[in-house]
């Protein structure tokens, strides 16, 4: 018994077996996702006027583009298994509501310094 005690983690290693969970494709889409949540916030976030939102939107654009392409690959992915979508979004609840909290205070941040320049911004991301 000792002897398959000290025998099985070298097996682990040698046949690359793996304990852990797997992570499927909705893994990486959902993380994408939030890291874009989480980019568009830091850009945000160096908006102080005009002349900032105009040095900001391009960066802003871009980030917001790539959320909406890893947004509709998430949905394919969620609708295809409903079941592995209600496994996602219990797996990464959390760190999406802080990501999408923090973008809202950024965005009600700017809506506060210059409601025009927050009209701007949702222009901008259509």
């Amino acid at each position: 018994m000792r002897r398959v005690a000290l025998l099985l983690p070298l097996l682990l290693c040698v046949f690359g077996l793996n304990l852990r969970a797997e992570e499927g494709p909705g893994d990486k889409l959902i993380m994408d996702e939030i890291k874009s949540i989480e980019e568009m916030s830091a850009i945000l976030a160096t908006i102080k006027d005009k002349a900032t939102f105009e040095t900001a939107l391009p960066k802003l654009k871009a980030v917001y583009k790539s959320l909406t392409e890893v947004g509709q690959a998430l949905e394919k992915v969620m609708t295809d298994n409903p079941e592995g979508a209600k496994a996602l979004v219990a797996k990464y609840h959390d760190k999406g509501v802080a990501a999408e909290a923090k973008a809202k205070a950024e965005f009600d941040r700017i809506d506060k310094i210059d409601p025009e320049l927050k009209k701007s911004i949702d222009e901008a991301m259509k």
